[in-house]
């Protein structure tokens, strides 16, 4: 199955699919929370105004996850 551009509830366009929807979820308030897990735990990396700054965050932590 290949990822889908999302349209958000109060977006003017479409999100890019290249956005980790695995690790960010869409909140009722239209703000975007970010998520991964490290070792068996969630790790909450925020909140944020608009999905590709959730998925920055994501991509940041992924990248400190894999060089330390």
């Amino acid at each position: 199955m290949r990822p889908r551009p999302m349209i958000g509830k109060g977006l003017a366009h479409a999100l890019p699919s290249c956005i980790n929807w695995r690790w960010i979820h869409q909140r009722s308030d239209g703000w975007f929370q970010a998520h991964m897990r490290r070792n068996g735990r969630d790790l909450e990396l925020g909140v944020f105004s608009s999905a590709v700054e959730a998925n920055a965050a994501v991509v940041e932590a992924l990248r400190m996850q894999s060089h330390g």
